[in-house]
């Protein structure tokens, strides 16, 4: 009995290792199946990836590559939500897109470089710097655009911080190029306007600006008579006074009445006025004229 125990120990634990041995050898081929197909599966999907970067490349319009960009980020995205993710494609995926991201952040920093002015502060040929200006504006929203495709959020707040600050700067610069010339074409009228323009304590005259550098003005102190102001303006067939004119201004104390004694006064005048501290202001005219013929005189 007790051998006949010992013959069925055996003869079970010989098809124990039988099975055991069927088991394992159908594991391994069962796991060297697998990962073929696996291994078939990522070469497959690996190369389908690098042909999508090598179309990429063969692309010329910026547009379509960004399409292509944007596309195979979604699609990695997706890739990584699934259970089925190996490391090997994964890599491919990083380094395809990484390279493709290359195409645009090389873009970027050459349009940067490009529109980076040396010593902006001191520039001052304002086209350069509004050139320079908006290329780096419409970069700006390119980014802006294109972030969370090209960049990521943080990449994208670096290009943005440092763009920002340059296009103030030069907003800055343009502004004070722009004050500078304003002071100079009001410096430069004030001065004009002075070229055209008399002045004393009874009276100012105003003379057309197209006679600037062709009228005169001389003053002759005649106290206590009066002050006697000789206008001239040489003619150079102008039209507000085409053989040239002239005038003579008169300024009496008239306080006591109008001068009688033809001391100052020798000669048929016009009365122009009175200012306000009683001087009264007399006139003539000779050849073509003066003040009829485009000066005025405004009394004080």
């Amino acid at each position: 009995m007790k051998k006949i125990l010992e013959e069925k120990r055996k003869l079970i634990t010989c098809i124990l290792i039988v099975i055991i041995t069927l088991a394992t050898i159908g594991g391994i081929y069962i796991y060297i199946y697998k990962s073929n197909v696996n291994e078939k599966e990522i070469k497959q999907l690996t190369a389908r990836i690098t042909s999508v970067y090598d179309d990429f490349e063969k692309t010329e319009n910026r547009n379509d590559k960004l399409k292509e960009l944007k596309s195979l980020n979604q699609e990695f995205d997706e890739y990584k939500k699934t259970d089925k993710s190996v490391k090997e494609v994964v890599i491919c995926y990083e380094d395809n897109l990484t390279k493709m991201k290359k195409y645009f952040t090389d873009e970027y920093n050459k349009i940067i470089g490009e529109n980076t002015l040396e010593n902006s502060d001191k520039e001052e040929d304002k086209n350069k710097i509004t050139v320079a200006k908006n290329n780096l504006v419409s970069l700006l929203e390119t980014i802006k655009k294109e972030t969370g495709i090209v960049c990521s959020k943080k990449e994208s707040e670096t290009y943005v911080n440092r763009l920002s600050e340059e296009i103030s700067s030069y907003t800055e610069r343009l502004k004070k190029i722009e004050e500078k010339e304003k002071a100079a074409i009001e410096q430069k009228e004030k001065e004009e306007k002075a070229k055209a323009h008399y002045e004393n304590e009874f009276f100012s005259v105003d003379v057309p600006s197209d006679w600037i550098g062709s009228w005169s003005v001389t003053e002759e102190d005649h106290s206590p008579d009066g002050f006697k102001y000789i206008f001239s303006y040489k003619g150079d067939n102008n039209i507000m006074a085409p053989s040239g004119g002239g005038a003579e201004i008169y300024v009496v104390d008239a306080t006591y009445g109008l001068p009688q004694n033809g001391k100052l006064i020798s000669s048929e005048c016009t009365i122009v006025g009175y200012t306000s501290n009683n001087f009264a202001v007399f006139m003539t005219e000779a050849g073509a004229g003066f003040f009829s013929h485009g000066a005025t005189i405004n009394l004080k």
